[in-house]
Parts: structure tokens; sequence; C-alpha cells
């Protein structure tokens, strides 16, 4: 009789990815999930506060749609979430500041990266 065997995954922190935004601008990340994959996140600013939404758009959906998860203004962001459908799945950061700001995030989980910084 064969003996089983367990296997465990062992899920990592991304490498750090920065992101710069200039003064007065805004910008998107992105990564692409399968619905029902889990993700982490954790990311801050070098300086200054930063309004964000955390959206996704479903694979096929109607143009233009995109459904919020957490909006609003802040240095820093952590948490987990579950992808509710197909697709992409991310940020957009507007710095509002007379200056830039660097974001570094950092992922865990099932996601593929669009954006390679």
């Amino acid at each position: 009789m064969a003996k089983k065997v367990e296997q465990s995954i062992d899920v990592k922190w991304s490498e750090p990815i920065t992101i710069s935004i200039p003064a007065r601008s805004g910008t998107e990340y992105k990564i692409r999930m399968g619905k029902g994959a889990s993700l982490e996140y954790s990311w801050d600013t070098d300086k200054g506060k930063l309004f964000f939404d955390f959206h996704g758009e479903p694979t096929n959906g109607k143009a233009g749609y995109f459904e919020s998860y957490k909006k609003d203004t802040f240095a820093r962001g952590e948490g987990s979430f579950e992808a509710p459908f197909e697709g992409t799945h991310g940020w957009y950061w507007k710095n509002n500041n007379a200056h830039a700001v660097l974001i570094t995030l950092k992922l865990k989980g099932s996601y593929i990266l669009i954006d390679k910084r």
C-alpha cells in the first residue's frame, strides 16, 4: 500500500515593487487573478498620504465596468482579498501632494503580474 505524502506550498511575499507617482498625478497597478484566488497585500509610501481605490474588472465584463473594494486616503494599506471573479484587480493611487511619492508594494498569494515595473 502506497504511503500518502502531503505537500505544502510555501507562499512568500514578493520582492518589493516600487511605484513612483509624480506630484499631483495618479497611476494604476494591476494584477490578474482567477475567481476565488486569494491575495495578501501591503503597501506604504515614503512621504505623504495618497487617495486609493482598490478595485477589479471582470474578464469579458461590460466595457468600463469595475467594482471598488476599498477606497480612502492613507499613507499605507494592508489586507487580504479573495477575488469575486476572474479578471484584473489592483489599485489606483492619486497623489495630491506637491511632491512625488514612492510606494512600496508587497504581494503574497495566487496572482499574475501584469505591470512589471
